[in-house]
Order: C-alpha cells, then structure tokens, then sequence
C-alpha cells in the first residue's frame, strides 16, 4: 500500500455528460480515480456527474447514466471534463457553451475526451492551447479550427486544457494526471490494477505503427496505405497513389 499523507485534500472532478458521449474514455478517466482510494486508504478524488438539465444521459452505446447535478447548480468546480462522443462536433447548446465559459473565466480548468475538443472548441475554449482529437476527427477538426494548435499527441495537458484523444487515451491522461497531483508511484499501482502495463506519455501514438496493423513490413505497401488514409476526405486515384509511390498503375 502506498503511503500517503492523511491530510490529503480530494480533488474534486467533475464529467460534463453530452448526449452520445463514448463511454470508455469516461469509464476510462473516471476509473483510476477510484482505484487511488482504494490502493491507498485514503479518497484523493470526488466526482460529480453533470448534465445540462439534471437529467440522466444515454451513452452512444445506449446505456442511459443518472448524474448528480444540473450543470446550473455549479458555479465553479476544480476541473471539468466535457465528455463528447457521436455528434459532438455539432453540438450546439447555447447554454451549455455559455456554462462552460463562465466557470472558465472563474478559475476552473477545462478538458475534453475524445470529441469533447470539439465542444471546448466551439466554445472559444482552446485558443491559444494546443489541443488533439481522435484520429479520425483531425483532419475536419483542423480544417474547422484552422487558427488552433491542433496536434496529433495522444493527449494535451497545456496549462489549464486538458484534451484527449479518446478510448482508452483517457486512461494515460488520468494517470498523468494523478502523478502530477500525488505522486507517480500512485499512479503506476492503479496502472497495475488495471492490467495497463506502461503509463503512456502524451507523445505516444494514437494508432499502432502500419506495418502492425497491415501484418507487413513492405516499404511500398505501407506508404500507399499511409497516403491513402492521409486523404480520405478526398480520395487519391490509382494512378495518383501510383505516382506518389513510384510505381505503375498495374504493378499498384
């Protein structure tokens, strides 16, 4: 058991539920919060769950979540994670955005999960941040907020943002951040009762390397498959994904 302070402080975090939002990257940043209490004796971290309304929240894959408060109730809260999943990027609650900036302006830190940067984003919350999205999102994400500072990290701790990429990035990010608050032996017990064999840092990849998820190392077969999700938006022609790899058609 680690030993710790009994003097301890909990953190309070609070999880800002969106309808849709994934919930692995919230069971995943909400987990190691509980865990520290549990390796330990001693409870480092509250949480409350909020929604816009105070009522429960179905999750994109249909589990319906009840939450502790309105988001109207808090007027200021330690750290806030905008919880986003399917749909995130139009989302367009007036007065949630609003929430969001006003318990910024107070002092309270702001992250978002998975798609929550696009909430945060719309927002205004990320200028002059860096930030990151899911993989799949970075693309229209940065061509939506060209003036941002949109990485492709794993996750973004800058100040007081906290962006993730989403799945099981949330983990990491908890981790990171609970060996800032209390120690990165905390943090590595948790990390060992979840099974999470290495606490990633935020420059980790997103996606495993190609050549892992193709099941081959052939140089040419790689850079066409890398130049392909490069422009899924527009897709390349066989003769341009030909060209660019220095191959002919027929041999492509």
């Amino acid at each position: 058991m680690v030993e710790l302070n009994d003097n301890i402080k909990p953190r309070t975090i609070g999880f800002f539920l969106v309808p849709d939002f994934t919930m692995i990257a919230f069971t995943a940043a909400i987990e190691p919060l509980r865990l520290a209490e549990y390796v330990t004796g001693h409870k480092h971290y509250d949480w409350v769950l909020i929604s816009a309304d105070g009522q429960p929240v179905k999750a994109s894959n249909g589990v319906m979540l009840s939450v502790d408060r309105a988001m109207s109730e808090i007027e200021k809260i330690p750290l806030v994670f905008v919880c986003g999943g399917k749909g995130s990027h139009d989302y367009d609650d007036r007065k949630a955005l609003a929430w969001l900036r006003r318990i910024a302006s107070r002092g309270s830190h702001i992250g978002g999960l998975c798609t929550g940067s696009a909430i945060l984003a719309r927002a205004g919350l990320l200028a002059g941040y860096r930030c990151t999205v899911h993989w799949e999102n970075l693309a229209g994400f940065a061509e939506r907020y060209p003036d941002l500072d949109v990485t492709t990290e794993l996750f973004e701790i800058d100040r007081d943002r906290y962006t993730c990429s989403g799945g099981t990035a949330a983990l990491d990010m908890s981790l990171n951040i609970m060996a800032v608050d209390f120690g990165h032996d905390l943090a590595s017990k948790v990390a060992d009762l979840l099974l999470h064999e290495r606490i990633r840092d935020r420059h980790d990849r997103q996606r495993m390397p190609l050549r892992f998820r193709l099941g081959t190392s052939h140089p040419k077969l790689i850079a066409i498959v890398g130049h392909m999700e490069e422009n899924l938006e527009e897709p390349l022609s066989c003769a341009e994904l030909a060209s660019v790899t220095s191959l002919s058609t027929r041999h492509l």
